[in-house]
């Protein structure tokens, strides 16, 4: 274990990948998505949402809405994935690298089995309620609270141009 704080930004369904949510104009979008994450993102792990499906009826219930840690280099090859014409959770929208499949068994198959997965109380991704103190995207601020949360991390998502939702300082108790 290092002394060192843990940086986690977190990507939620549709989330991009791209700086500031804004299109990288001279580069193809998974350039511009290899770039965000080597030179413009700070942070060490991407939190991803994992979702195992619930049955019909009442037993939609028993669904689960996993938080699953990454790091850039299991990101980096399902960038070399989706640019090889690989099916992926990643998909190539409005010129924006974006997540569109946040299926338990799609996420695995894209990025791998995660550093470390954390369970939530939420059943599915709708289970999410938008953080009213959020007009942009009440929803992606209410997701990184959840996971900030399951990771007993400090959520620190509304630093003005920090790509850095979530911080983990090892020496907190």
């Amino acid at each position: 274990m290092t002394n060192e704080n843990i940086r986690i930004e977190v990507k939620g369904l549709k989330g991009r990948f791209v700086p500031y949510g804004k299109t990288m104009p001279n580069m193809l979008p998974i350039d511009g998505a290899r770039y965000y994450l080597n030179e413009i993102s700070k942070a060490d792990f991407v939190a991803l949402p994992a979702i195992r499906k619930g049955g019909r009826g009442m037993a939609a219930n028993n669904g689960q809405v996993f938080v699953y840690m990454y790091t850039k280099n299991s990101v980096m090859a399902a960038l070399d994935k989706l640019e090889a014409g690989t099916p992926t959770a990643l998909r190539v929208v409005e010129g924006q690298v974006k997540l569109m499949n946040v299926a338990l068994d799609k996420i695995r198959q894209t990025f791998g089995a995660p550093v470390v997965a954390y369970t939530t109380d939420l059943h599915k991704w709708d289970d999410i309620e938008p953080d009213a103190g959020c007009p942009n995207a009440p929803k992606a601020r209410a997701w990184e609270k959840i996971c900030a949360n399951a990771c007993d991390g400090k959520w620190v998502g509304a630093l003005r141009g920090v790509q850095v939702d979530i911080i983990i300082n090892p020496l907190d108790d």
